[in-house]
């Protein structure tokens, strides 16, 4: 037989809804919780609880529930486990149904949670008019083990215009018998942007956070860094550190996006490496006053005799790209490195490319600008 009863959640999360009497006499219908008899979970800090499925059948004098809407109450004591956006399934025929409590992140810190949540059933959303729930109470065990935590909530990197910002330490608590650790960029990124974070190389439990190139004036840039850390049980746990970045004035005409360039391939690699921007930052507007002057390259001797010794680096400039040039904040360079030249590879060894710019502001003297970008060659 098909009930046509609608079935509605209501759920108090820590505080006791009264029950029972006002609501005049209940039909004679029992609700028999089938799942589950009791609920144990454990979960590391900063993990969600599982979600529970409290299941039940109808029995007894179902026709008196036609037409009627059946309201399900859970009393959950340790409110935080749950979010109180709970949901209510009704089985195909009617005669049953469960409750979804979705999980919650408890609070950091190790402890363990037992007690008690407890099912009613009533025809009326004051509960005045009660049914019998049988197996009514479920009860559960939350266990919060030692998770993975980190020493801030954010990190803020400031500075002046032309000046990096001191990096920041930030400690990580790793879970006990952690298998490894990781620092990763933001979702969905292969690299860090404005931001780096890269694990202390003391080898301590730190992540040490640093701009990995400066800004115009006004700048302000933000990012998020993922924690990672595999346990023994093969669980990846995560947390999310925001990352800002801000820069203010400071009076410099210039200054290079990046102080200076470091690249390093190995020996007989056949293909050039990825475009690095090197950007000279002009926060007047006036990149059309500033000219290329030329490169001067070093290489080791074992590379005196190699004909490609002063030419493995291509530098793109925007004097190449634009005539006339425009005024802009930022004069654009790019640049990359081949070792290898239809066959013939360049040794091992450390070579070095200082790039002369020449800075010839309206109505001041003209300033030598030299960047420095090094290769190494790897065997």
């Amino acid at each position: 037989m098909r009930s046509f009863v609608q079935w509605v959640l209501l759920v108090s999360l820590g505080v006791m809804v009264a029950c029972g009497g006002g609501g005049g006499s209940a039909p004679n219908v029992t609700i028999t919780v089938t799942n589950p008899a009791r609920f144990d979970a454990h979960v590391y800090e900063g993990q969600p609880v599982p979600s529970l499925v409290i299941s039940g059948r109808l029995s007894g004098d179902v026709s008196a529930l036609n037409g009627k809407t059946l309201y399900l109450i859970a009393f959950v004591p340790d409110a935080f486990l749950f979010t109180d956006t709970p949901a209510v399934h009704a089985d195909s025929d009617g005669l049953g149904g469960n409750i979804q409590l979705f999980g919650a992140v408890p609070p950091d810190g190790v402890a363990t949670y037992s007690n008690t949540i407890h099912l009613h059933a009533c025809l009326d959303p004051a509960c005045g008019s009660e049914l019998s729930v049988v197996n009514a109470a479920v009860p559960y065990t939350v266990e919060v083990k030692k998770g993975l935590s980190v020493g801030v909530t954010s990190v803020a990197l400031n500075t002046s215009f032309g000046t990096a910002p001191y990096p920041v330490n930030v400690s990580v608590s790793l879970p006990e018998g952690a298998v490894s650790w990781d620092v990763k960029p933001g979702s969905g990124e292969a690299t860090f942007g404005m931001v780096e974070a890269a694990k202390a190389s003391d080898g301590s439990s730190n992540v040490v956070f640093s701009a990995s190139e400066l800004a115009l004036p006004g700048t302000s840039y933000q990012e998020s860094v993922f924690v990672e850390a595999v346990t023994s049980d093969a669980q990846t746990l995560v947390r999310q550190i925001p990352v800002s970045l801000v820069t203010g004035p400071s009076g410099l005409p210039w200054a290079f996006q990046r102080p200076s360039m470091q690249i390093s391939v190995a020996q007989g690699y056949p293909s050039l490496t990825g475009e690095v921007d090197a950007d000279v930052l002009l926060p007047n507007g006036d990149s059309d006053h500033l000219f290329y002057a030329g490169t001067t390259y070093s290489w080791p001797s074992a590379a005196d005799a190699d004909p490609y010794k002063a030419r493995w680096m291509y530098a793109h400039m925007l004097e190449e790209q634009a005539s006339p040039r425009p005024a802009m904040k930022f004069y654009p360079v790019s640049i990359q490195a081949q070792v290898c030249y239809m066959g013939d590879c360049l040794p091992a060894g450390n070579y070095g490319a200082i790039i002369h710019y020449q800075y010839m502001p309206a109505g001041g003297s003209t300033s030598d600008l030299y960047y420095q970008v090094n290769l190494d060659i790897v065997p």
